[in-house]
């Protein structure tokens, strides 16, 4: 966690995260999204937070950090889930659920994927 405060890009990186998760979580707690008709529910669930997870990747300090970053994505989800029982409009849904944790795992094989080939990669390019 240090070496992550210590610098600055990742600071910037981890604020946008954060931004992004409000974003997220109003879209999840609002009354009645009123999502228009062409847009799929399960699609806008598996995007948003499929695009969280893989946003973790710029700031994640290893695959570690981005498979714990992952599985707190996940309990995140479904505490907002949850927290759909009590906002008038909305309704907990297993289904999307489901859509989250899709998402998470295409955003954290991302994210890996990122950590592990590119990184180094464009690493061994430059020096």
């Amino acid at each position: 966690m240090r070496r992550l405060l210590l610098n600055p890009p990742r600071r910037l990186l981890l604020g946008l995260w954060c931004l992004g998760w409000l974003v997220v979580a109003f879209g999840m707690l609002s009354p009645d999204p009123g999502l228009p008709a062409s847009v799929d529910d399960k699609l806008a669930h598996a995007l948003g937070f499929g695009l969280v997870t893989l946003a973790a990747a710029s700031f994640a300090t290893g695959p570690r950090a981005m498979l714990g970053i992952s599985a707190l994505t996940f309990l995140l989800s479904a505490l907002f889930e949850t927290c759909q029982l009590f906002v008038p409009g909305r309704m907990f849904d297993p289904a999307d659920l489901v859509a989250n944790a899709s998402g998470i795992v295409i955003g954290c094989a991302t994210g890996l994927l990122w950590l592990r080939r590119v990184l180094p990669a464009l690493a061994r390019a430059i020096a």
